[in-house]
């Protein structure tokens, strides 16, 4: 999706995801298991944004705030979406396992499996 022009607001959701969109850019995970720990916080990650776009709706219901009712459907709708996403992302940590079945040596070390070390070898 190609960014549009930054709103001029407060918003603190806004404000928000353009710290995450920083933080994660400037990342750099020192080994594979930083990698694996990240990868089992998307989930969890995303659960957050699905529960900050429903308090969203819940503040924006007819009777806290003077809006249409469509309008709290409508976030109801992206949180519900949002929210089906982290579902999705619960199949990336297994995922890299699978894809690179040497993390196994880091998640389930064999006896001595320091041995193996390439640095050292």
């Amino acid at each position: 999706m190609a960014r549009r022009t930054a709103p001029k607001g407060g918003s603190p959701f806004y404000a928000a995801s353009q710290q995450l969109h920083a933080a994660t850019a400037a990342f750099q995970p020192k080994g594979m298991m930083e990698v694996y720990q990240e990868f089992g916080e998307f989930p969890f990650a995303m659960m957050e944004i699905a529960a900050a776009i429903q308090a969203r709706a819940e503040a924006c219901s007819p009777s806290k705030a003077p809006l249409n009712p469509a309008i709290t459907t409508v976030l109801t709708q992206i949180a519900t979406a949002v929210n089906a996403a982290a579902v999705s992302a619960q199949q990336l940590q297994a995922a890299l396992v699978a894809l690179h079945p040497e993390l196994q040596c880091l998640l389930q070390p064999r006896p001595a499996e320091a041995m193996w070390d390439t640095t050292s070898n």
